[in-house]
């Protein structure tokens, strides 16, 4: 007899778990509800929050036509929100992100101020249309890109996009940022069936920009240090999109794209 009691017990609790987060008491509703109404009103339409009584789960809801820019803000939205359902109204509330048209995906999710599922990678991945990031970061260096515009070379006239960006020196040791940036990014224009690899025209940028040839060849920021980092590529066609992509995994990991028409 007491084993089988055992075993229906085991079978409850699976069933409990299967059927999602924590059951909330009354109060802990009203506030789940309230934390939820401030935060939605706090994100101005950009994103949704709402507790799911049915299932016990805290949502962030992401709209369809929203485009996320840094991976790494979700889950550190998750482990806030988590962390302070744990600490001002109840512990072991799960928070999930998702788009609001793909509610089965869950892109992360977490309780307690921890992250306990991270599928973020693998999502935007898939969805590619619905991540435009606006940085990159490798162990030594982080780009922030701030905008693209159309110039022309100083000594041939040609057509070159010129590319703004903060650059922070994340080493120990003096860093050269145009190095660094042909280490760690490729510059190219994609027309839908070939890509073309831009050739690099920093050192032929117009006087206006206040970049010299001799900038390029030895300057060096020393470690912790951020600039604005200017560069230039000459354009192979006039219309396609110009993407700034990781060198490594060429556009697996990281891909900015610039509409220039």
């Amino acid at each position: 007899m007491k084993k089988k009691l055992l075993i229906l017990g085991l079978i409850m609790m699976m069933a409990l778990t299967a059927c999602g987060g924590k059951k909330a008491t009354d109060e802990e509703k009203k506030k789940l509800n309230e934390y939820a109404e401030k935060l939605e009103k706090d994100a101005d339409g950009i994103f949704k929050f709402k507790f799911d009584e049915e299932k016990g789960t805290f949502d962030m809801i992401i709209p369809e036509t929203t485009q996320i820019i840094n991976l790494d803000s979700l889950r550190e939205n998750v482990e806030t929100y988590s962390n302070h359902i744990s600490e001002k109204i109840g512990e072991d509330f799960e928070v999930t992100v998702y788009y609001e048209d793909l509610k089965d995906s869950i892109i992360v999710s977490g309780k307690n101020g921890k992250i306990e599922k991270d599928n973020t990678e693998d999502f935007f991945k898939e969805h590619k249309d619905r991540y435009k990031p606006n940085s990159y970061e490798t162990d030594d260096s982080y780009y922030k890109f701030e905008g693209a515009e159309i110039s022309r070379e100083k000594y041939t006239g040609d057509k070159i996009v010129v590319l703004k960006m903060t650059y922070k020196n994340k080493s120990n040791e003096a860093m050269n940022p145009w190095i660094s940036f042909i280490t760690d990014l490729n510059v190219v224009q994609d027309d839908g069936s070939t890509v073309v690899n831009l050739q690099d025209a920093s050192g032929s940028l117009p006087s206006s920009y206040g970049v010299s040839a001799s900038d390029i060849l030895s300057k060096k920021i020393k470690p912790g240090a951020e600039i604005d980092l200017i560069v230039g590529y000459k354009l192979s066609d006039d219309t396609s999109d110009v993407k700034i992509i990781d060198l490594w995994s060429e556009g697996d990991k990281f891909e900015k794209i610039y509409t220039i028409n």
